[in-house]
């Protein structure tokens, strides 16, 4: 479930509701296909989740843990957070407890600063951690681009 229409592909005309924690009711408008880039893989796979509804009101985007399990992966939980295991075994993805959700931890968003000098790369600038890196594996969103426009 996602508020962000920017977010699906493939969008369906929705009809329904679906109940929220206080017990009131969202309306479902949509629903469609989702990419998502897992952090374990470094963001070069990504992972299509399917019949996503589009909830103007909802807060946050969520998850089905059913759903996930019915695409063949596995999911281990503890105290601290998750772990979404495919087919193979391999994690995919990570999650911490944060007042009692599982978050799934996000790609860090990293600026593209230029070209390495002596090896083929991309170099990339983490703002948080203030570090510089040069990866061959980058993965351009043209569409949320800033400057995608123009």
């Amino acid at each position: 479930m996602t508020a962000n229409r920017s977010m699906l592909d493939n969008l369906d005309n929705g009809s329904g509701k679906v109940m929220a924690a206080n017990d009131g009711l969202m309306d479902i408008i949509a629903s469609g296909t989702a990419e998502i880039w897992p952090q374990c893989s470094g963001g070069k796979d990504s992972v299509t989740v399917s019949e996503v509804q589009l909830i103007p009101s909802i807060a946050t985007n969520l998850l089905s843990v059913s759903k996930i399990v019915e695409k063949g992966y596995t999911m281990s939980f503890t105290n601290r957070g998750g772990e979404v295991f495919n087919s193979d075994g391999d994690l995919v993805e990570t999650g911490s407890n944060v007042n009692n959700q599982f978050k799934l931890e996000k790609i860090p968003k990293q600026k593209l600063t230029g070209f390495g000098e002596e090896t083929k790369g991309y170099r990339l600038y983490d703002p948080k951690q203030k570090t510089t890196l040069i990866s061959r594996e980058v993965i351009f969103l043209d569409e949320e681009s800033p400057n995608a426009a123009m």
